[in-house]
């Protein structure tokens, strides 16, 4: 009976452990086979050059087919013909005529070949169709980042919350514009000041109309006049004794290994635990200690233990020495 209890409980350990293997062998084909789920920020970083359909074709790795207006008899869609297939049949006349008469071939029974139906590739992905700029006529431009026509609020002074400005908007230049990157935004690069004279009006409950006439002043109001796509992270907001500014990313200067528990953040460029704060949770003379991921005594009751008593790390109580 003991002997076929052992034996049971053997296979089962066996089934056990093959189980988990073929678990560990899917999981790492499909990590292996996965799509990736987001752009990498150097992909992402180089979208700010795309500025034209051209550039945009040069992103799609696809030679740009120049083409001339007039002298193509199609569409902006070229007509795909297949090599070695046969030709498309010309519709010019002269061509026609070259041949008529031409029966040699079929005197000698040889048949002529048949020209090949042409195919109208559209948006259609093929390995031999080649993108043109002509074939993206319809696509809307990418706005640029320039000095744009903006409304601005006048606001009066804070200390002055009586005052009234009329008009209480104006319209100004402010950089505006798609970088195509989310790591960029379209920033000023050279801005001036600008005088725009607008009413003061001073609030007065007792009057009649409740507003009188304070004269006409003159708000200086920033106008940019160039702009140009910027990081949006400046290398000031990255930490200098552990990161260095790239590709409009704060990145670690330098990636080491992590040990049991613990995990490589990204942001602190520093190992840390990978425990719940659940699990963080210690008792009364205990604290938490991120280098051992783990809950140790408090160091303060450790540093007040003075002789004759001593530490107990078990406990974590202060002790005197049994004599």
């Amino acid at each position: 009976m003991d002997r076929a209890v052992t034996y049971i409980a053997n296979c089962v350990g066996y089934l056990l452990r093959v189980f988990v293997v073929w678990v560990a062998v899917v999981t790492l084909y499909i990590q292996i086979n996965a799509l990736p789920t987001q752009i990498p920020p150097a992909v992402m970083y180089g979208m700010t050059q795309v500025r034209t359909i051209d550039d945009l074709l040069q992103m799609l790795d696809q030679p740009v087919k120049p083409v001339i207006p007039g002298q193509g008899k199609n569409s902006a869609w070229d007509l795909e013909v297949t090599q070695g297939q046969g030709v498309i049949a010309d519709d010019d006349d002269e061509d026609r005529d070259e041949h008529d008469g031409d029966d040699s071939d079929e005197d000698s029974g040889s048949e002529r070949q048949k020209p090949v139906p042409a195919v109208l590739t559209g948006y259609q992905s093929h390995p031999k169709t080649m993108l043109t700029p002509l074939q993206f006529s319809d696509v809307e431009p990418l706005p640029s980042c320039i000095p744009r026509e903006a409304v601005i609020q006048v606001l009066p002074e804070t200390s002055k919350p009586h005052v009234m400005f009329w008009p209480g908007c104006v319209t100004v230049k402010r950089c505006g514009g798609c970088c195509n990157s989310d790591l960029h935004e379209c920033q000023p690069t050279r801005s001036e000041t600008v005088q725009v004279k607008v009413v003061q009006m001073e609030y007065t409950p007792r009057a009649r109309r409740y507003f009188q006439f304070d004269g006409i002043v003159i708000r200086n109001i920033t106008n940019h006049t160039d702009c140009s796509c910027q990081c949006k992270i400046k290398p000031q907001d990255c930490n200098p004794v552990t990161q260095v500014h790239n590709n409009c990313q704060c990145q670690c200067k330098k990636l080491v290994s992590c040990p049991a528990r613990k995990l490589w953040d990204p942001v602190r460029c520093q190992c840390v635990c990978i425990t719940s704060q659940q699990d963080r949770r210690c008792l009364k003379r205990q604290e938490w200690d991120d280098n051992s991921c783990s809950c140790t005594c408090r160091k303060d009751l450790e540093a007040s233990c003075r002789p004759p008593h001593w530490f107990n790390r078990r406990r974590c109580k202060c002790q005197r020495r049994s004599t």
